[in-house]
């Protein structure tokens, strides 16, 4: 959501949210009522002029009406009367300093426009669901300029010859992004800190501590072994770390 000082001053009509104007059209309320996750949008990408991307957030009420989830900037209270007025279910009320609120709250495709006649609404979003994806992020920055892939083969500025260390949560190595087109891993080894002897693995040259997997251990693994490479990682920080900074994009397409 855009906060911006001048699109809050008093006396305006609210702002509405285009992917909320496209939802109210009679055509696509239709749609919704019948079929609501055809409320799917696009993923955030350079250029989307929405405050967020991804799925609108559509359900339906217990009484069977379909709503739509959103984010209200108001001035006052009487926009939460608004909201009630209009049947909507509010969820998180965040105060703001110039005593006016940001209100979650999700409410029925067929009241809402009745909230845009509220002088005490400023604004309107739609609310969206987000996928946690690092493709979008990619053409932001625009590395996809300097780079390309063809299958599992990068042409341009691609990291070649680069090797990259991840101190972080551990590795899912079993992930596609750290393998490459002809099944092999990617990886020169895994240094597990935290395991212990019984792991069946030794810590590497000169420590005394943790479990080495070589990349002969992590291919035995990706092969089917259950004990040459123990590495997971249960907290999934690092293998996504590790994939914004090596991943080679395989587990996208």
């Amino acid at each position: 959501m855009l906060l911006r000082a001048d699109v809050f001053a008093q006396g305006r009509t609210p702002r509405v949210d285009p992917a909320l104007r496209r939802a109210l059209t009679p055509q696509m309320q239709q749609l919704f009522a019948k079929y609501p996750r055809l409320a799917r949008g696009r993923r955030i990408d350079p250029g989307d002029d929405r405050p967020l991307g991804g799925a609108l957030v559509i359900d339906r009420a217990p009484d069977g009406d379909v709503r739509i989830g959103t984010i209200v900037r108001i001035s006052s209270n009487a926009g939460l009367d608004a909201l009630r007025a209009a049947r909507a279910d509010i969820g998180s009320v965040i105060p703001l300093p110039d005593g006016g609120s940001v209100v979650t709250a999700r409410i029925p495709m067929l009241t809402l426009p009745s909230i845009t006649t509220s002088s005490s609404v400023i604004r309107i979003d739609a609310d969206h669901l987000i996928d946690v994806v690092n493709d979008s992020s990619v053409r932001a920055i625009g590395a996809d300029l300097v780079r390309q892939r063809n299958g599992s083969t990068w042409s341009g500025t691609a990291g070649q010859g680069v090797i990259v260390g991840i101190y972080d949560t551990g590795i899912d190595y079993h992930h596609d992004d750290f393998i490459d087109g002809a099944g092999r891993t990617r990886l020169l080894g895994i240094w597990d800190q935290t395991a212990t002897t019984t792991s069946g693995k030794t810590p590497p040259a000169g420590f005394s501590y943790g479990a080495y997997c070589s990349p002969a251990d992590i291919q035995a693994g990706i092969n089917g072994s259950t004990s040459s490479c123990p590495e997971i990682d249960t907290n999934g920080h690092g293998t996504h770390v590790t994939g914004s900074a090596a991943g080679d994009g395989s587990a996208v397409g």
